[in-house]
């Protein structure tokens, strides 16, 4: 009897270590390779925080819609995984970085180069404006709005 449960108990235990080692090999290792993946913590715990994080949303009095909790999960999951990368230089005001997860831009304001345009409002598509003058920031190389577009886009 006593050998009976010994035999069950390292049974279990193998077993256990049979299924832990199947559902992490993949996460942790490149292609059934001996070289671990990057970023090793965060695709070993993300299922674990991203399965509370989607309970708490779908269960919870408040909750968002489940579409919204994993397109919300996979906003979180981008942003820690781009973190580290450096931004990409497109143009002089414009940087990206990207994975398969996602991709950031960053826009500096700063950098844009503008032509800038005074415009006075006709009034003919909101009297109340007519003849209040505005300032038009173009960014250069790119053509001036149309006074129609100004005026109804104001």
């Amino acid at each position: 009897m006593k050998d009976n449960i010994k035999y069950l108990k390292l049974f279990t235990i193998l077993l256990i270590s049979l299924l832990i080692t199947k559902v992490t090999s993949g996460r942790v290792f490149i292609a059934d390779t001996p070289k671990i993946k990057p970023q090793i913590a965060y695709r070993i715990t993300h299922p674990v925080t991203s399965a509370k994080y989607l309970f708490a949303r779908i269960f919870l009095k408040n909750s968002k819609s489940y579409g919204q909790a994993v397109a919300e999960d996979r906003i979180e999951r981008a942003k820690y995984t781009l973190k580290d990368q450096p931004y990409i230089p497109l143009t002089k005001s414009v940087s990206a970085k990207s994975n398969e997860y996602g991709t950031m831009i960053e826009i500096n304001i700063n950098k844009i180069d503008y032509d800038v345009y005074t415009y006075t409002f006709q009034g003919i598509y909101k009297p109340e404006l007519k003849g209040k003058k505005i300032v038009v920031k173009v960014p250069v190389g790119s053509r001036m709005p149309s006074p129609q577009q100004i005026e109804q886009g104001y």
